[in-house]
């Protein structure tokens, strides 16, 4: 793998529930990789940035919205 550097964007925001029920928190996320990876090992990138232990723990009350994207040298 030739992962030379990875990037992450995050935004929260609180969401109004419907029928008068609690707020409820929404994360959205992009993840940009550079490098030279194939299709294999940005996958398994991402399968481990969504089961890390802080999104699992995120999921329990919250909603998480991934992305991830090809990061350019110019956008650091």
């Amino acid at each position: 793998m030739a992962l030379s550097r990875a990037k992450v964007e995050l935004w929260h925001e609180k969401v109004p529930a419907a029928g008068g029920a609690p707020a409820f928190d929404r994360f959205r996320r992009i993840i940009y990789l550079e490098g030279e990876l194939i299709e294999e090992q940005r996958s398994r990138l991402f399968q481990i940035a969504e089961h890390c232990p802080v999104s699992e723990t995120l999921r329990r009350a919250s909603s998480v919205d991934t992305t991830l994207a090809e990061l350019s040298p110019r956008a650091i």
